[in-house]
């Protein structure tokens, strides 16, 4: 699986509401964010089963467990077959190894999605 240039966010669940992997998969570029899922933090924005799972260039913060006593912070979890690789990510909080050069704990201060402006008039892409 591959997800580039996205943002997962939102997602409410019983259990890993943002994403579940269970193979090799790479994610690029994105940011998972806002999920909350219901159980006892497994990893509720991203839970590695099995597999490899590549972060290049991803922020995954603000997801949450409420397993009836309050929200924790709980962004990656994983199984302990699994493995995570890759560069230039962080990630806010994470029970799992993370590659050397991730940036982990540090809050980065996201806000709700919102329209920031823009053209109205944006044509769309240009075919010829």
């Amino acid at each position: 699986m591959l997800i580039d240039n996205s943002t997962i966010t939102g997602n409410d669940a019983g259990h890993f509401s943002g994403l579940f992997f269970g193979a090799v998969g790479k994610i690029s570029n994105s940011t998972i964010a806002g999920n909350t899922s219901h159980v006892s933090p497994q990893g509720t924005g991203i839970f590695i089963l099995a597999g490899t799972l590549e972060l290049e260039s991803t922020l995954i913060a603000a997801n949450t467990a409420d397993a009836g006593a309050g929200r924790e912070p709980d962004d990656v979890g994983a199984n302990g077959s699994s493995e995570l690789t890759g560069a230039n990510n962080l990630i806010f909080s994470t029970s799992t190894t993370v590659p050397a050069d991730t940036l982990v704990g540090i809050d980065p201060l996201l806000l709700p999605l919102a329209d920031n402006g823009g053209a109205d008039d944006y044509p769309g892409p240009v075919r010829e």
